[in-house]
């Protein structure tokens, strides 16, 4: 169930806190304040290899503590890029410092009690498609960004502001370009993340 992730609205969802599913593979949503009128939207993808090339859960739990530091989390070094949620929003890397020698990731701001961090490791292999293709901010305010490497014929996990972006809700791609659709004009100052998987 680790490598289960459920977005709604672009915010991922945690299991046992947020939803359940049963042993039908029925849905059942346990927060209230999760809505699904006409306008909500649900993304859903199973990471099936726990080898090379996917992408392996380390962490996802409630915060026990007030705290700036998560531990016991060897593998993961500044060469190495990971999915850090926290609260169900993706948190850009420089929020974030991994010290390898000692398997700790240090945050620039506090980690409350309650709340949710899931902790995504990419393991690329030369072998899959996985491969984090860019990371940083938009360089124009527009509604379309340029992105080398983006093929239509591939998927990908474009996040904006820490928010899943569904293609065909959110956007369209086409080669080397991502397009927002519903008026989006990006924000040069917000974060955009693109991952092909």
């Amino acid at each position: 169930m680790n490598n289960f992730y459920l977005f709604w609205n672009g915010i991922l969802l945690y299991p046992e806190k947020d939803y359940l599913i049963g042993s039908d593979f029925k849905l059942n949503i346990l927060n209230e304040n999760i809505t699904h009128d006409y306008g909500d939207h649900f993304y859903a993808f199973e990471n099936i290899n726990q080898s090379e090339g996917c992408l392996k859960n380390r962490f996802r739990q409630p915060i026990d503590i007030d705290k700036k530091k998560i531990e016991d989390l060897e593998g993961i070094t500044s060469n190495s890029y990971a999915l850090v949620f926290y609260d169900g929003k993706l948190v850009f890397h420089d929020q974030y410092a991994p010290q390898p020698e000692n398997g700790i990731i240090k945050f620039v701001f506090t980690l409350e009690q309650g709340k949710y961090l899931d902790i995504t490791q990419l393991i690329p292999s030369v072998d899959s498609n996985l491969e984090l293709i860019y990371a940083g901010t938009a360089i124009y305010s527009s509604s379309y960004v340029q992105v080398q490497g983006i093929d239509p014929k591939n998927c990908y996990l474009v996040f904006y502001d820490g928010k899943l972006m569904t293609e065909g809700v959110h956007l369209t791609l086409q080669r080397n370009l991502i397009v927002f659709k519903n008026g989006l004009v990006l924000d040069v100052n917000k974060k955009l993340v693109v991952l092909r998987v």
